[in-house]
């Protein structure tokens, strides 16, 4: 399955009412909860090479700062050669103006692949779906070349998850 199949079974959910209605700040929101997916990672290139614009300036220094986090973090699979796992929590009560929406990425190493799970506690399907899977494969991106720049891995053959997602689109004012 790739980017646009999820893409558009997620929009046909929204299009057919097949979600719920949730009332937040005076605003109705349409709400898919708790959808996950998981597929090979995207294969179709669209998503690595297209230049997707990020809603806000915040989204874009949340990639940064999960993008230096990883690298900063990648000592781990060199260190624990048993586990070869790593986790990130971001921390938003740094900077008031960050969602604290992604919650956590884990990285486990197993058989030469890596696997990627990231657990979102909302993401805004109408506004920044595309660009924070691109982030999410920006990621695995930089730690498979590491991976491999460090003899960790032979193959470029890698899983993505999403666990315990809800998407939320922001679907009339009240």
């Amino acid at each position: 399955m790739d980017i646009n199949n999820i893409y558009n079974q997620i929009k046909n959910k929204f299009d057919n009412n097949d979600c719920q209605f949730i009332k937040i700040n005076n605003k109705l929101y349409k709400e898919l909860f708790n959808y996950k997916y998981m597929t090979e990672i995207f294969k179709d290139n669209r998503l690595r090479n297209e230049k997707i614009i990020p809603d806000s300036i915040h989204d874009k220094k949340e990639r940064q700062k999960i993008l230096q986090e990883v690298d900063k973090n990648f000592n781990y699979f060199l260190d624990d050669l048993y586990t070869r796992q790593f986790v990130i929590q971001l921390k938003y009560n740094d900077d008031k103006n960050l969602a604290s929406c992604l919650s956590l990425l884990q990285f486990i190493m197993r058989n030469n692949i890596l696997n990627t799970f990231v657990f979102v506690r909302s993401q805004n399907f109408g506004k920044n779906f595309l660009y924070d899977n691109q982030t999410y494969i920006f990621i695995n991106d930089l730690l498979i070349k590491k991976l491999q720049e460090n003899n960790i891995i032979k193959n470029s053959k890698y899983l993505f998850s999403k666990v315990e997602v809800h998407i939320t689109s922001l679907h009339q004012e009240l």
